[in-house]
């Protein structure tokens, strides 16, 4: 018998439960078989018809060609007849076993044909087996990610490429499509870096993980078309302006989900926002960018559900300008008419005004918070003492502005050292949230290599000394603050 194989298989097709159960059927005949072949005639006629018809048919298996290959017009190898008898006949046998490759363990994986096709390929894959909506969640990636997210959505799908579908079989009819409600949401985070950390929570709570879909898949001035799912974007990008014909960022969301959109706008790490409303601590500044941004989406759309997700909600008062949809202030119906008259009762107020406020608000389900438990924790507070020589540093630049014309500004000028710290602080702050990414990162992809171990030791070494540089300049900036309270006082 001419048995037929393969000029090149997928990895692995020798484990897979199909083979496995073929070559297990296969020693177990050969252990019956006698070793000796003068004595095989007598053994075979020595069986009854229900033994002889299992063994003929595993013999004949062996000669049952379903190869679909290219036939050669030409006469110099297989014809294009010879292959569509062939798979004609191996049809009907396919029909007669009513073989299920599906129930025989097949699935679409990278390496035994999604990797192999063209992504046009793997859409049409995708869009079979698993519908229009997880074909728009991926027709925008490159095709080696395109094909590991198609082989986890056609996992259990049933879905099958035509050489191992029945002849006459209505595939179509395994694949469930529904019209379903529209569903949308927007959040907005500090960092695109966050984006793979948004997918692994909306995936922990079991939803499909590509839902969480960049902004950057659409670029500004095109319209969105993303018929479901959760709009990634930063605070960076939220605050694009119009660029000749080309809209800015929140009126194309605004255009996708429509003026009288109802569902979530999550800003997390929502302290971004801080100084919408136009004034620090040291009087009227200009509103931060991305602040207006954040404020210009809330006023689009009035009926959204909006969340405020931040660890440091505020550093001041004023800077909650952003959290308008809490019902603080905006008419009658709120407490306060204005968000001034609102800024002002509670800097009168000081801090018992704010827990009151604090308590209210969570009576009304409008804030939870999370505490952090210290049980077993100690600490040990250190107080550093500036010696003479930095006391004298710091006087003799006070002294040196104090006989001129700039004595004036001697005050804002002495707290623009304070503040020279705090940014640095607030510098090294950021580059720790870019370390501690990275770092995550590293730990998900360590394989064992020492390269990967290396890379991982660096990236916290790294980290440690951000911390130290934190703490020295938290140092500085204390100390200088409490210099110019001292300075204050003496000129009193």
């Amino acid at each position: 018998m001419r048995s037929a194989s393969f000029p090149m298989q997928a990895q692995g097709l020798k484990d897979t439960p199909a083979a496995k159960a073929i070559d297990a059927r296969h020693k177990s005949w050969e252990e019956r078989m006698p070793k000796d072949k003068a004595g095989l005639w007598d053994w075979l006629t020595g069986l009854s018809g229900d033994e002889q018809a299992p063994l003929f048919a595993h013999c004949a298996s062996f000669g049952v060609n379903a190869l679909y290959e290219k036939g050669d017009r030409y006469g110099g190898g297989v014809t294009p007849h010879t292959v569509e008898q062939r798979i004609t006949e191996a049809d009907r046998i396919a029909k007669a076993v009513d073989l299920d490759m599906v129930e025989a363990g097949w699935r679409p994986t990278v390496e035994n044909y999604l990797g192999r096709v063209p992504k046009r390929r793997i859409l049409e894959a995708v869009r079979e087996g698993a519908g229009e909506r997880a074909a728009q969640l991926i027709d925008h990636l490159k095709k080696g990610d395109m094909a590991k997210e198609a082989e986890r959505l056609l996992a259990e799908t049933g879905w099958l490429p035509e050489p191992l579908r029945m002849a006459d079989a209505d595939h179509a009819a395994t694949v469930h499509t529904t019209e379903h409600e529209r569903d949308d949401a927007v959040w907005i985070s500090k960092s695109d870096k966050l984006l793979e950390d948004a997918q692994r929570d909306w995936s922990a709570l079991g939803m499909e993980r590509l839902l969480v879909t960049p902004l950057s898949r659409f670029p500004q001035g095109r319209p969105i078309v993303l018929s479901e799912g959760i709009l990634f974007l930063t605070y960076a990008t939220l605050r694009s302006d119009d660029r000749g014909e080309k809209l800015s960022r929140v009126r194309q969301i605004v255009q996708w989900l429509g003026s009288d959109f109802d569902g979530v706008i999550i800003f997390d790490e929502s302290h971004a926002m801080q100084n919408a409303g136009g004034k620090g601590e040291r009087g009227d500044v200009a509103p931060s960018q991305q602040g207006r941004a954040g404020l210009r989406l809330q006023h689009a759309l009035p009926n959204a559900r909006v969340v405020y997700v931040s660890a440091t909600g505020a550093t001041t008062v004023h800077n909650l300008a952003y959290a308008q949809r809490l019902g603080l202030w905006g008419g009658e119906d709120f407490p306060f008419a204005t968000r001034a008259e609102f800024v002002e009762a509670i800097e009168e107020g000081g801090v018992a005004a704010m827990e009151v406020l604090a308590r209210d608000l969570r009576a009304l389900g409008l804030y939870t918070a999370r505490s952090l438990s210290y049980d077993g924790v100690e600490y040990e507070l250190v107080e550093h003492q500036l010696t003479d020589e930095q006391r004298r540093i710091y006087d003799a630049y006070a002294s040196a502005f104090s006989v001129t014309r700039l004595e004036p500004d001697l005050e804002d000028l002495l707290w623009s050292t304070v503040n020279v710290f705090h940014r640095a602080i607030d510098r090294i702050e950021r580059e720790l949230d870019d370390n501690e990414l990275a770092q995550q990162r590293s730990q998900r992809e360590q394989d064992g290599s020492e390269i990967k171990s290396v890379e991982l030791e660096r990236l916290t070494a790294e980290g440690q000394t951000l911390i130290e540089r934190r703490g020295a300049f938290e140092l500085m900036r204390d100390q200088a603050a409490d210099e110019f309270e001292c300075h204050r006082r003496q000129a009193m």
